[in-house]
C-alpha cells in the first residue's frame, strides 16, 4: 500500500516536471516566435521605408479610403501620438464629405511613372488640419524618417494653408523639435504664444501663427506706390469718371430726287434711274 503510494506520488511528480518542462517550453517557442514577428515587421519597414525612399517625386492630394492603411503604418512610423480609431475618424470625416467637412486630410503619393506609383501603402506623409471661421488649425504632419528634409513636409504644409488661402493658420509645436521650428519659419509661421511644461518632458508647447498673403498688387496700385502715395492711398478706389453728354447722332436717310427718271443718251431713247440723295 505504501508502496502504491508513493509510485502515485512519483508518477504525478513526474507529470507536474513534464507540465513544467512543457509548459516552460511553449513559452520559449511564444518568445522566439515574437522575436522573429518583430524582426520581419523591423526587416519590413527597414525594406519598405528604402523602397519608399527611392521615390524622386511626390503628390499630394486628398485622402481616399484606399490609403487608410498606408496613412496608419506612416504615423506609426512616423512617431505620431494619436491612437490608429482617432486617425482613422479624422480619415473617414474627411472621406465621407470632402466638401462639407471641417476635417481635412492630405497625403504624399508617388507620382505618376514612379515606381510605387501603384501601391496603395506608398504614403510619404500625411497633412491633417481643420478649417473652420477663417481659420486653418493645423494638427499633424507625419513623414516617413527616410524621406525627411527632401522639403515634403513642406510642400504638405503648404498644401494644407492652401485649402483656404484666405484664412489665418495656427498649429503648435514643440520647443526642442527644432526641425519643424525652422520649417515653420520658412513658411511664414510666428510665435504668438507659448505654453510652459506643456509637455511630459517637461518641454514647452510653442503656438504659431501665419496671417493670410496679401492680395495681388494691380497695375494701377504699383504705380501709386511707385509715385511714392501710401499703400492706403494707392489702394483707393479711382473716382468716377465724369458723364459725358452723348453726341447728337443724325440717322442717315435716303431722300429720293424729284426726278427720279432721266432720258438715257442711248440711241434706243430710254430711260435710266437716278441716284438717290443721301442726307445726313
Amino acid at each position: 500500500m505504501a508502496f502504491a503510494a508513493a509510485t502515485r506520488i512519483d508518477a504525478s511528480a513526474s507529470t507536474s516536471s513534464a507540465s513544467l518542462r512543457v509548459a516552460s517550453s511553449l513559452r520559449d517557442g511564444a518568445r522566439r516566435r515574437m522575436m522573429h514577428r518583430c524582426a520581419l515587421t523591423a526587416v519590413n519597414a527597414r525594406e519598405g521605408d528604402e523602397d519608399f525612399a527611392s521615390v524622386e517625386r511626390w503628390g499630394v492630394r486628398a485622402v481616399r479610403r484606399a490609403d487608410f492603411d498606408g496613412v496608419l503604418k506612416t504615423c506609426a512610423k512616423s512617431g505620431v501620438d494619436w491612437s490608429p480609431a482617432a486617425i482613422l475618424d479624422d480619415c473617414e470625416k474627411a472621406v465621407s464629405s470632402p466638401a462639407s467637412s471641417l476635417t481635412k486630410v492630405l497625403v504624399a503619393v508617388p507620382a505618376p511613372g514612379e515606381a510605387q506609383e501603384s501601391n496603395p501603402r506608398a504614403i510619404g506623409a500625411v497633412g491633417f488640419c481643420v478649417v473652420v471661421a477663417g481659420e486653418t488649425q493645423v494638427t499633424q504632419i507625419a513623414t516617413l524618417p527616410s524621406i525627411r528634409r527632401r522639403g515634403l513636409g513642406q510642400r504638405m504644409l503648404r498644401a494644407l494653408i492652401g485649402i483656404d488661402p484666405r484664412s489665418v493658420a495656427v498649429l503648435e509645436v514643440k520647443s526642442t523639435n527644432e526641425a519643424a521650428l525652422g520649417m515653420y519659419v520658412k513658411c511664414g509661421f510666428a510665435e504668438s504664444n507659448r505654453r510652459r511644461a506643456y509637455y511630459a518632458d517637461g518641454s514647452d508647447a510653442i503656438c504659431m501663427i501665419r496671417e493670410p498673403e496679401e492680395a495681388p498688387v494691380s497695375t494701377r496700385e504699383l504705380t501709386r506706390l511707385l509715385a511714392g502715395l501710401p499703400r492706403d492711398r494707392a489702394r483707393a478706389a479711382p473716382p468716377p469718371l465724369p458723364e459725358r453728354e452723348a453726341a447728337e447722332v443724325r440717322p442717315v436717310v435716303d431722300v429720293p430726287r424729284e426726278q427720279a427718271f432721266i432720258r438715257s443718251s442711248d440711241e434706243d431713247g430710254g430711260f435710266k434711274m437716278r441716284n438717290r440723295i443721301r442726307r445726313k
